[in-house]
């Protein structure tokens, strides 16, 4: 398995907060960081499975020809170079 180093700017109050908790459940800050991330995505497949189906449904959607007509006259405000 990779790891991604990432740097977070985290304010005084919420790393405090952080350090207490780890320290209560006797895990370090970063170890509750990847827990709280890895809670948030845990339903993430199902969401993703529900885009993946969406997305051939919204390219039939996207290539309408109102949407083409919308398109070409939005084309009209571009800035030019």
């Amino acid at each position: 398995m990779l790891a991604h180093k990432f740097s977070l700017n985290i304010p005084d109050k919420t790393y405090r907060t952080l350090k207490a908790r780890a320290s209560f459940e006797d895990r370090s800050v970063s170890d509750l960081i990847l827990f709280s991330i890895k809670k948030t995505f845990e339903n993430e497949e199902e969401s993703l499975r529900f885009i993946s189906g969406s997305n051939e449904v919204f390219a039939k959607e996207w290539s309408s020809s109102e949407d083409e007509k919308a398109f070409k006259n939005l084309q009209k405000f571009r800035p030019k170079r």
